[in-house]
């Protein structure tokens, strides 16, 4: 759930088709290299010298939301997450808290690491069905842009929980990232989704030792086409109904307790395992989701009924340690993924392309603003100094961003 490749590209203004490996050769090329040098943007830096490549953009991404997550306190993407806190303690520490309450009758709250919550719930992606690609040639330029899938998907699904992948002969690698989705609509259980061509290139393809450029013009299944002839089709969403430790909206996590030396004798003859723990499973619900508060109780579940219920007290035993949270957080928002864009511009180490036209833009961004002279307008001192970023175009333009968008917490002394 990153910014992905397709977008990072655009806003980069690099050739989608080139970047990813596509050129058509001779006089008659559909979309020729133009450039005195080679314009392709291949997989790894290693596969052509001096140039980075997809896998060093896609590091760069993860790098920038990585330190946008700790700096903004929301994650840069809508992105699911899992935290565990401490359970929340008395001030005075002669006090215990023995009920799920907190001073206002209410149920207790915490705050989650990230602002921005959307929903509570684990990670839920469905079977996937296999769907097959059409590909069409919309402007009759002789080059296929548009691969329309057509999919059943579960009942419920929207366009933004639609998640496409290769199947798993089409990929070396079992991490690869889901293909982005141009548009999509969904009538009752049929999926209509519509994907720009180039990012529909077979991942295998593309990771081998000496790559060379592919050809768009084949489709499939003809023989040495570049492009996959069906995908993956599922349904990705925060699902709240988890009911096992593994899938349920929190977990209660309490410490074994130690049984006092007289007590081994007179009570029990086994001493607890320090290390041992037990957990209970839990219901959480959103109090305050800009700030990322929520509210949250001990909970039991009846599969007959299909109902849940709250425990409010733990006069049985005590309250618990620690307890762990899963829900969805962050904002799609153009943005951020702009500030983002320009962070992880900022952080690549070497030109994607051989040639400076090629890569303004980036070079752009990539510029050090501290050692070509500072102005009002792009580099201000001392503001720009403590910027934890660096002192790049890309790094003070983020920076910038952030600060107007940040998720500060409150503290009451």
């Amino acid at each position: 759930m990153t910014l992905s490749l397709a977008r990072w590209l655009q806003y980069m203004q690099m050739h989608p088709w080139h970047s990813m490996q596509l050129a058509t050769k001779g006089a008659n090329s559909l979309i020729p290299i133009q450039s005195s040098c080679n314009g392709l943007v291949f997989e790894y830096a290693w596969q052509v010298a001096d140039r980075g490549g997809r896998a060093d953009i896609r590091r760069a991404i993860a790098e920038a939301e990585a330190q946008w997550n700790e700096q903004a306190n929301f994650p840069a993407r809508p992105t699911f997450k899992t935290a565990t806190l401490e359970w929340p303690r008395m001030g005075n520490k002669a006090l215990t808290r023995w009920t799920a309450l907190d001073l206002q009758g209410e149920w207790m709250n915490v705050r989650l690491p990230d602002g921005h919550v959307n929903a509570i719930g684990y990670d839920h992606i469905t079977t996937a069905v296999n769907a097959p690609i059409v590909y069409s040639d919309e402007d009759g330029d002789g080059l296929f842009e548009t691969a329309t899938i057509t999919a059943t998907v579960p009942s419920g699904t929207t366009a933004d929980q639609l998640h496409i992948t290769f199947v798993a002969a089409d990929v070396l690698y079992p991490d690869t990232p889901s293909i982005p989705i141009r548009e999509a609509s969904i009538a009752g259980t049929t999926a209509t989704i519509r994907i720009d061509t180039y990012n529909l290139v077979r991942p295998i393809l593309y990771t081998i030792p000496k790559p060379d450029s592919l050809d768009p013009t084949i489709l499939p299944p003809t023989a040495g086409s570049p492009f996959a002839s069906t995908v993956d089709v599922a349904r990705r969403y925060c699902d709240p109904t988890g009911t096992t430790l593994d899938t349920a909206q929190a977990v209660f996590i309490w410490e074994s307790t130690p049984i006092p030396p007289w007590a081994t004798f007179t009570i029990n003859t086994v001493t607890p395992d320090p290390a041992a723990l037990a957990y209970a499973i839990g219901r959480v619900g959103i109090r305050d989701a800009d700030a990322g508060i929520v509210y949250l109780g001990q909970g039991v579940y009846d599969s007959v009924s299909g109902t849940w219920t709250g425990r409010v007290d733990f006069s049985n035993c005590r309250p618990p340690d620690r307890v762990l949270i899963r829900y969805h957080a962050g904002r799609d928002s153009t943005q951020v993924d702009m500030a983002i864009a320009q962070l992880s511009a900022a952080n690549l180490a070497r030109p994607i392309c051989a040639c400076q036209p090629s890569n303004k833009e980036l070079s752009e961004w990539q510029t050090d603003l501290s050692r070509v002279g500072a102005t009002n307008e792009l580099y201000s001192v001392p503001v720009d100094v403590s910027n934890p970023f660096g002192s790049r175009r890309g790094h003070i333009y983020a920076w910038r961003t952030l600060q107007n968008l940040r998720v500060t917490p409150g503290f009451l002394a």
